[in-house]
């Protein structure tokens, strides 16, 4: 029995008056092998499964207004562990639920319902003036800016690389959030511009000239006249001036 347990039983005794009956004692010794499980502890739990969801994990995350259903609960004494039954939705902030089993000593004494508000701080890029259909973005255009993001969604860009060069589809006024949705890759190839068409094969590479039929960007299959044989293809554009036929 450890030093805790001691003074339990101890404290017990004392308010009984030092009456050792059978009835007495049985009841200071049940005291005794109990703990109890508090909001606190509920609370940790809660952080350690939303924590280890890599996601939205890391140390900007935010934790608030934890509940728990029951709000204690006493087990026995030993070791604590959980088992998570009800699984929070992943990748989404907000409200979260959880069923978790409580173990001890690797047996389930209850379960217990905790809700929690996850937030997350994070950067966030903005615009900086109006930006009209199909501007390119370039580093003026933007600003990274900290802030909680719980409310934003999950498509927010907040990599600096990821929006410069690309071409929004839509107008924004100063101050917009930008969205992965909101933007794409501009074309690197026009109707009517002449490029360099690759057909390779495992051990050859062959090029003649084309000419491109319909734009596309990067990574596009557009289709692509061939000046030599006048037939027309569909390669796959790598720049400005190269289109490439998918090797089978």
């Amino acid at each position: 029995m450890n030093r805790t347990h001691t003074f339990r039983l101890f404290l017990c005794l004392l308010t009984a008056g030092l009456i050792l009956q059978a009835g007495a004692f049985g009841s200071c010794a049940a005291a005794a092998d109990t703990q109890t499980l508090v909001k606190n502890d509920f609370e940790k739990m809660f952080t350690e499964v939303i924590g280890a969801d890599s996601l939205i994990a890391g140390d900007d995350l935010r934790i608030s207004n934890v509940t728990a259903q029951p709000a204690s609960m006493a087990v026995p004494v030993g070791e604590v562990g959980y088992q998570v039954i009800d699984q929070p939705q992943a990748d989404r902030l907000g409200r979260k639920t959880m069923t978790l089993a409580l173990l001890i000593n690797g047996n389930e004494q209850g379960r217990v319902r905790i809700q929690g508000n996850v937030g997350q701080i994070s950067e966030v890029i903005y615009t900086t003036r109006a930006l009209r259909r199909d501007s390119i973005l370039g580093p003026e255009d933007i600003r990274v800016v900290r802030r909680d993001i719980t409310m934003l969604g999950p498509d927010i860009v907040s990599d600096p690389g990821i929006a410069i060069g690309k071409r929004l589809n839509t107008s924004l006024t100063a101050g917009a959030i930008l969205y992965a949705a909101l933007l794409t890759s501009p074309p690197l190839v026009a109707r009517g511009d002449l490029v360099t068409i690759q057909i390779r094969t495992a051990n050859l590479l062959v090029t003649v000239p084309g000419e491109v039929r319909n734009g596309g960007a990067a990574g596009d299959l557009v289709r692509v006249k061939n000046l030599m044989s006048r037939k027309e293809i569909f390669a796959r554009v790598i720049d400005p001036g190269t289109v490439e036929v998918p090797y089978k």
